[in-house]
């Protein structure tokens, strides 16, 4: 088999093999069916062969595509050995770590690393990774834990919850509900929103409470893509409410939607890792979220439910995004209770 062969398209193929059809896979991937419809594509034209019989919604293989599952499967046990082999034996005294992390997690990896500094015999350093890297950069060994967004793909992975915080609307500010103060889900029901590669019916909401799927835009894999599709006015997206923090816009306005359920940052590890280096990374992961939470604490929650349809109140243009912890009436088929908070150990 060719060196050059990419190994997330050899696991998205054997993905593929082991659910018989490529929504399934994709779920499973927490990737879009159209990013992994293409993944396939590119495999096969690397290899010149056809690898599925497709039927309706059914992938069945070749018998090109059953070889190669059987050398596909042992080259990724073969790749996961030597990356364990070798980051054990570099590694092996937990002395020098490297941390991944995403958009939006800037503050959380700089509390972690100031924490770590206070321990002379652990040398932390920090890697800036894409979204769709987040956990390949621990498969591949670029990493040794990484700072995530959940959901992710769990397989051959552990994690523990650092932060929940709320999820919120980034609208151009010239949209009519950009002046809101707070969204529920039920009324951007008609806005187009981004695709991404990477988890996208979490971060598009899909299924909507209604039942109903969302209207999909443009796809976006990067933070500045995603700010630049947003400010145009195209469509609006749905993020994490630090990133939103992170890259303030003045011709975005963040608005929260309380009634869907929050985001989670979590520290994530190949399940070989050592338990020392887990450990103290962990125990610095902790300390850094807390600092971090405190630094930026949740006003107290108004009264009343003049902050999701009481122009009154209506947040002014460019203004930060704020928390809220509100509950809609009874009636509306999307409400619960959303607080910002730290989890639990």
């Amino acid at each position: 088999m060719d060196v050059d062969v990419d190994l997330r398209l050899l696991r998205s193929f054997v993905t593929m093999a082991e659910e018989g059809n490529v929504g399934r896979a994709a779920r499973r991937l927490y990737i879009s069916q159209p990013a992994l419809s293409k993944q396939l594509q590119r495999l096969e034209a690397f290899l010149g062969v056809e690898l599925f019989h497709r039927h309706h919604r059914v992938l069945r293989l070749t018998p090109a595509g059953v070889a190669f599952l059987d050398d596909a499967e042992k080259l990724l046990a073969q790749s996961a050995e030597i990356t364990t082999r070798a980051r054990n034996t570099a590694r092996a005294d937990a002395s020098q770590v490297t941390v991944a992390f995403v958009a939006g997690l800037v503050d959380l990896a700089s509390a972690l690393l100031q924490s770590a500094q206070q321990q002379p015999d652990l040398d932390v350093r920090l890697l800036r990774v894409d979204w769709t890297g987040q956990t390949d950069c621990l498969r591949t060994g670029r990493a040794d834990l990484s700072l995530v967004r959940l959901p992710i793909d769990e397989r051959d992975l552990e994690h523990q919850v650092l932060i929940s915080e709320p999820r919120v609307a980034g609208l151009a500010i010239t949209h009519p509900l950009a002046a809101r103060t707070a969204l529920s889900i039920c009324e951007l029901e008609a806005e187009p929103i981004i695709r991404t590669s990477n988890q996208q019916d979490y971060w598009t909401v899909s299924p909507r409470p209604s039942g109903t799927t969302p209207i999909l835009g443009p796809l976006t894999d990067t933070v500045e893509e995603m700010l630049a599709v947003v400010a145009s006015g195209r469509c609006m997206c749905i993020t994490a409410q630090s990133l939103a923090r992170a890259y303030p816009r003045p011709g975005i306005a963040w608005v929260p939607i309380p009634d869907i359920s929050p985001s989670s940052v979590a520290l994530a590890w190949p399940a070989q890792t050592p338990p020392a280096q887990r450990h103290a990374i962990a125990d610095h992961a902790r300390r850094a979220a807390v600092t971090v939470t405190l630094r930026d604490p949740a006003p107290p929650a108004r009264s009343g439910r003049h902050d999701i349809d009481d122009p009154q109140h209506a947040q002014a243009p460019g203004a930060r995004v704020r928390q809220h912890q509100r509950r809609l009436p009874d009636a509306d088929p999307c409400a619960h209770a959303i607080p910002s908070t730290i989890a639990g150990p």
